[in-house]
């Protein structure tokens, strides 16, 4: 459904559009501008003269930035002149920042006489929550919304069921004339051969407003290439001897690595997140884009793995973000349990009504032991003491939730039974209704032990025995080996 469609991504934010680089209006796609796990623009599109333009080709190889190349269709101007095709070029330059999205439209008149163009962007915001939008749930709205414009900026607001106040804030670089609620009329003057561009600014946010100041567009965009060259020098560099493998699969590899991140805030010391100036921010990679761009124990854990050697901050991040969300309590409805790891998190209207399990959801039975062993690889990697320290209680109740509630039975191995009704019916790695069959094709029954899970706990246990008894605890060692 999405294989023609652009993706831009940065930290939280993802702008998925057609390859027009439009979100078409009431379309099929799920296309959208998505900022925690809620749809803040459903409709964008762009006309020129109550015309679409003509597509001719796009980019958008480094995940977070996309440009567009367009000309003119044969077109009649009020005062009659003619305006022969493809002597009009019509640029979309936009990119996701992680607190906002930003394009520019460049207009270049090639012809020797000027021309007047009237510019309509048209929006269209319906806050569906992620799991409404891909048909999973039927979200009802509340209906407690509200449409603002004023000459420079147009603002959407959404109070849901839960509570919660979303904003979507539409702020253009000059003064543009209302053709509806939801579309704006821009009437730009083109010299021949001069350049002219309209910007605009689309800031999604949740809970209290804040005034939307429109950043410098080249500034701001050059500012993130920087933190992409940045992130990227502070890696491990591979090199082989074919540049042409090193420019393509490796060089995009790391892009493509680093879209995925998020940079998560966590409070310290038990503070609340909202408290920004006693929370800290850990890397955090994502399961996939779009429609998986949250954190994933499993995934995360087994990414962080493969990417020590890549940058160990990864890992790191991965786990002291894990380990705040870690299990405390028995609850059913999420299958959270002391000490479990959780397998998916979600943070939209539905999850906070506890209309879907995510807010987190713990249905994995392999996250828990893997989470020890990437305690153990990520130590061995970089020697910290501090992580140790930081960390090793809540590896300590992962194993324990291993010898507990893992293996509710007590034969020795770890199995799952699925208690909620909005979860998922497997919890390894294949968790679909249907991956778990026998011989003659009949879907199995649970409760279930998955043969790859037994190794992880063996292999999660020996590594933690090994290091506790090399920072002096050889009876919690012994205990473990045996």
């Amino acid at each position: 459904m999405l294989s023609d469609s652009v993706v831009l991504k940065e930290n939280h934010i993802q702008m998925i559009t057609d390859q027009l680089g439009d979100i078409p209006s009431a379309d099929a796609a799920n296309y959208g501008l998505y900022y925690y796990d809620t749809r803040h623009l459903s409709a964008f599109e762009l006309r020129v003269n109550g015309l679409k333009p003509l597509y001719l080709s796009h980019t958008a190889d480094r995940n977070y930035i996309a440009t567009f190349q367009f000309v003119n269709p044969n077109m009649l101007l009020p005062d009659g002149t003619r305006v022969p095709r493809q002597t009009l070029s019509i640029r979309r330059t936009r990119f996701v920042d992680g607190r906002m999205f930003q394009e520019r439209l460049g207009f270049f008149n090639c012809n020797h006489f000027a021309v007047d163009l009237e510019v309509t962007l048209s929006f269209e915001c319906d806050f569906l929550d992620m799991f409404a939008v891909r048909g999973y749930v039927q979200q009802r709205l509340a209906g407690q919304q509200h449409t603002r414009f004023d000459q420079k900026q147009l603002t959407f607001s959404y109070v849901g069921r839960d509570k919660v106040l979303r904003h979507t804030a539409v702020k253009f670089d000059q003064a543009g004339e209302p053709l509806s609620a939801q579309s704006v009329l821009f009437r730009l003057h083109l010299e021949p051969h001069t350049p002219v561009s309209l910007s605009l600014y689309v800031r999604p946010s949740v809970g209290r407003a804040r005034p939307l100041k429109a950043p410098a567009f080249d500034r701001h965009l050059e500012s993130l290439a920087r933190s992409y060259s940045d992130w990227d020098a502070a890696c491990t560099r591979f090199e082989t001897n074919n540049e042409y493998f090193d420019r393509s699969l490796l060089r995009q590899s790391r892009l493509d690595v680093r879209s995925l991140l998020e940079f998560d805030t966590i409070p310290a010391n038990g503070s609340h997140p909202a408290d920004k100036a006693d929370s800290t921010s850990h890397i955090v990679p994502s399961a996939g884009i779009p429609w998986y761009a949250v954190p994933f124990g499993r995934d995360a854990i087994i990414t962080a793995l493969q990417t020590l050697v890549y940058n160990p901050e990864i890992a790191e991040g991965t786990l002291r973000f894990l380990a705040y969300h870690q299990g405390k309590k028995v609850n059913p409805a999420t299958e959270e349990e002391p000490g479990k790891i959780f397998h998916e998190i979600r943070r939209g209207e539905l999850a906070n009504l506890r209309e879907v399990p995510h807010l987190p959801y713990y249905g994995t039975v392999d996250a828990t032991p893997l989470f020890v062993i990437l305690f153990a690889e990520t130590y061995k990697w970089t020697g910290s003491e501090q992580l140790y320290s930081d960390l090793l209680p809540h590896a300590m109740r992962a194993v324990e939730w291993c010898n507990r509630y893992g293996d509710a039975d007590g034969d020795g191995y770890v199995e799952y039974q699925p208690r909620s009704e909005g979860g998922v019916l497997n919890h390894g790695w294949k968790d679909s209704w249907d991956s778990l069959q026998y011989e003659d094709g009949r879907v199995a029954s649970t409760p279930a032990a998955l043969i790859e899970v037994q190794g992880y706990v063996y292999r999660a246990k020996r590594e933690l025995s090994d290091l506790l008894e090399q920072h002096g605890d050889t009876g919690s060692a012994k205990r473990l080996r045996s």
